[in-house]
């Protein structure tokens, strides 16, 4: 295939410096280049740097390293020799460079505020610095601060700091309509930098308001991919204990998640601890440990006295005179059901036990009462008479419908 089909004619004047020449760095250069940007790439590894040039740099993607040898044999994609040599000319840099994993699969961020701290030596102003490496929570902050530090630059002033880690590993597969989260140090740069990823095919960006919402946000994907697999392992050995196929069970919860409420709030989990209860009984009973769902069941039996914690903690750093709160509960009281059925309970008591001014209401409440189950229930517009916070343990869709809610702040979890 001829050059000038696999690469666009230069939109723009966006000149890119890739700092890390390993898979993920290869494959950025190598979409930025089909995508008519101008590449410099450089690695710390003299041996990779080589490996690049000879077409050898990745062994089991033999089509980006012939591609890239290419275009550095043409001169379009320029390997650099040092780090200043790669920012000289780059408005644009971008670290691909990898965080390694010790012994006990501790991410290691050393080299990554080394490399930071070679990047300020080297920066100008008007420059954005893009960290695509994933990295754990924090890092993103301090790379920025160090690239500060170390230029005597102001961020978001005299250069901006990118958070856009790769969802997915660097491959073919990653598709255009893949997502990715961006996050900077303004608004200007996520933009550009958005614009530049989305046209080079490098995925959709949606925009995060700061680098640790981004960093938590991507790492929940990876967390929840991790829970997924294991939950799936763990499971597979009772549906063979019980001769049923996982793959079956896997797709009933698939159509059930479909029609699942999306507004179900945390005190719900509760009830769900109950049931999974069941699930261990007939586990133990097959002799099958399931030490994940025990794990998930606990947790999630505590989610009111979490939620009431979260609750006092927020009311406690407003002065005395601001910690009036009024609940509003959307569950519905069955007074002949035991009291252990109703977890906004327990937080009303936790917070009466933290001596803190607590006002109970349920939508449709039309009088003051005490209930069979012993809580003292009022008509919302006199619960929320003189009252400054209100908690609605309810889904939050919910919030909006409630007219009486203007001017009082909704504390939300």
């Amino acid at each position: 295939m001829d050059r000038s089909e696999l690469v666009q004619e230069p939109k723009d004047t966006h000149n890119f410096a890739i700092i890390g020449l390993s898979r993920l760095g290869l494959f950025t250069a190598s979409r930025l280049l089909q995508a008519g940007f101008k590449v410099t790439g450089y690695d710390r590894s003299g041996f990779q740097r080589s490996r690049v040039l000879q077409g050898y740099a990745l062994e089991d993607d033999r089509k980006i390293s012939a591609f890239v040898k290419r275009l550095a044999k043409e001169g379009a994609f320029v390997i650099a020799e040092s780090l200043g040599k790669a920012l000289e000319v780059a408005d644009v840099v971008v670290i691909c460079e990898r965080a390694p994993v010790n012994s006990r699969k501790m991410v290691q961020t050393r080299m990554l505020y080394e490399l930071a701290d070679s990047i300020g030596k080297n920066l100008r102003k008007g420059r954005i610095v893009v960290l695509q490496t994933l990295a754990p929570p924090g890092t993103a902050r301090t790379l920025a601060r160090r690239c500060e530090e170390l230029s005597g630059l102001a961020c978001s002033k005299d250069f901006d700091f990118v958070y856009a880690p790769s969802p997915l590993v660097a491959s073919e597969d990653f598709g255009h309509d893949i997502v990715r989260v961006v996050a900077g140090s303004s608004t200007r740069a996520v933009s550009a930098i958005s614009e530049a990823f989305e046209r080079a095919g490098l995925g959709k960006s949606i925009p995060a308001s700061s680098f640790e919402a981004a960093e938590i946000g991507v790492m929940l994907l990876h967390v929840d991919s991790c829970i997924k697999q294991a939950l799936r392992a763990e499971l597979s050995l009772l549906c063979a204990k019980m001769g049923v196929s996982i793959d079956e069970a896997e797709e009933l919860f698939t159509n059930l998640q479909k029609s699942e409420s999306k507004g179900v709030i945390g005190l719900f989990a509760r009830n769900s601890a109950a049931v999974v209860t069941n699930l261990l009984e007939a586990a133990r009973v097959k002799g099958v440990s399931l030490p994940m769902c025990k794990r998930a069941r606990d947790i999630c039996r505590l989610m009111p006295q979490s939620m009431a914690k979260a609750m006092i903690r927020n009311l406690k750093n407003r002065g005395p005179k601001y910690r009036s709160l009024t609940i509003l509960s959307l569950f519905r009281e069955y007074d002949s059901v035991d009291r252990s059925s109703h977890p906004e309970l327990e937080v009303v008591a936790a917070l009466n036990r933290a001596k803190l001014q607590v006002k109970f209401s349920r939508c449709g409440e039309m009088e003051s009462r005490r209930s069979e189950l012993g809580v003292h229930l009022q008509p919302l517009e006199k619960a929320l008479k003189n009252s400054l916070n209100i908690a609605i343990l309810s889904p939050k869709i919910e919030a909006g419908k409630i007219g009486e809610l203007k001017g009082i702040n909704i504390i939300e979890f």
